[in-house]
């Protein structure tokens, strides 16, 4: 004779609690697909700038992201070190251009990249700016003042050499 529990058969019971443990990863599962996490990293890695002078390296830090020049044109074709002369901070013009960071402080939010800062060291000046994926291999960054429709925008490259 089988052990009944709450009214039915052991065995009905346990197939029950099977099923409805089943049907719950299933509908976790579909949710999972419908709602794909935020995926912020996807700018990570190496671009190389629209007019191609400089290969930016953009990583995260702290759920914020950055960018950092790691090659430039320029550079390469010099033999002398180049500086950010142009920073208006004096301090800071004698700082090599090749580790200089200019992308700050990025937040991923509703697929694009906001609230940040670009520093332009051909003109020294920093702009608000925002970053867009178009497309796997392609990065729209948009430096601008006050708001993004007084700005500009460049496409940079996804690259995979240092």
């Amino acid at each position: 004779m089988e052990h009944s529990r709450a009214g039915c058969a052991y065995n009905e019971c346990e197939i029950g609690v099977k099923v409805k443990l089943g049907f719950v990863l299933l509908v976790l599962l579909l949710a999972s697909f419908a709602f794909p996490p935020d995926d912020g990293d996807q700018v990570v890695g190496l671009w190389l700038t629209g007019e191609g002078k400089a290969k930016v390296e953009i990583y995260e830090l702290d759920d914020h992201y950055y960018g950092k020049i790691i090659w430039s044109k320029q550079q390469e074709e010099s033999s002398e070190i180049l500086l950010d002369i142009n920073n208006p901070v004096d301090t800071l013009r004698t700082k090599p251009i090749i580790g200089l960071e200019i992308l700050r402080d990025f937040v991923y939010q509703d697929d694009e990249w906001v609230n940040g800062m670009i520093y332009d060291p051909e003109s020294g000046n920093d702009y608000k700016a925002k970053i867009a994926l178009p497309g796997t291999n392609a990065l729209k960054v948009r430096g601008y003042i006050l708001i993004p429709f007084f700005g500009r925008s460049e496409v940079w490259t996804r690259t995979f050499d240092k």
